[in-house]
């Protein structure tokens, strides 16, 4: 597959990993009135949004980057990224069973993850477009 094929895979992944979360995080805010959660979120999702936006950059380069015409699906990432994303599907399903989580955990960190995740997404498939 060519490298439009891992932009697309890799907005894919995020995409999806966006969905899950944000399918969590906002009923949770929608039911949480605390203004202090709604601020908490909006700083949430502001850094989330810049990690993301330098991880997608290095990841887009990456791909950029890869020498030759013909690459393997599993080439959009390094090692070192897919064992980050278990890292932190670990943890957020984990942090998920606790019993008496509170919902003003996930109402205030779920929509920033989720959003920053979807901006990261939305990169991929900008790089995806840029490579026709």
């Amino acid at each position: 597959m060519g490298k439009r094929w891992l932009y697309f895979l890799s907005g894919l992944l995020w995409s999806f990993a966006s969905y899950k979360i944000l399918g969590k995080g906002l009923p949770a805010l929608m039911s949480c009135h605390s203004w202090w959660v709604i601020i908490l979120c909006i700083l949430i999702c502001a850094g989330f949004g810049r990690m993301f936006r330098i991880v997608s950059t290095k990841y887009i380069k990456r791909i950029m980057d890869l020498p030759g015409e013909k690459f393997a699906p599993w080439q959009f990432m390094s090692l070192k990224g897919y064992l980050v994303i278990g890292f932190m599907m670990t943890t957020g399903i984990v942090c998920g069973r606790i019993p008496g989580m509170p919902d003003e955990f996930f109402a205030s960190l779920y929509p920033g993850l989720g959003t920053g995740l979807l901006y990261g997404a939305l990169r991929f498939f900008g790089a995806m477009i840029k490579a026709l």
